[in-house]
């Protein structure tokens, strides 16, 4: 039987993991960006940091603000992944 601080965490770790293959996968494209490009990708780097270090705190916050913040952290992925296809 899973506890629901266990469903969060396994819900958590899969968060981690797709922002993390986002970033992969724009740190890949990255290079041939110009800097404006790198900052914002330096810039979302440094938040997906803070929002590993909260998802493994996920029992002292309510899943619905780690919900939020993954919800704004990949929408900033997808639009930089975007802009770097272009």
């Amino acid at each position: 039987m899973t506890t629901t601080t266990q469903r969060i965490g396994a819900k958590a770790r899969e968060m981690v993991e797709e922002l993390q293959r986002s970033r992969d996968e724009v740190r890949v494209q990255i290079h041939l960006a110009g800097m404006e490009t790198k900052d914002a990708f330096h810039d979302l780097e440094g938040r997906l940091t803070k929002f590993e270090a909260r998802a493994r705190d996920i029992g002292d916050e309510p899943a619905h603000e780690l919900e939020e913040a993954f919800t704004h952290l990949r929408a900033a992925f997808q639009k930089l992944r975007a802009k770097v296809r272009d």
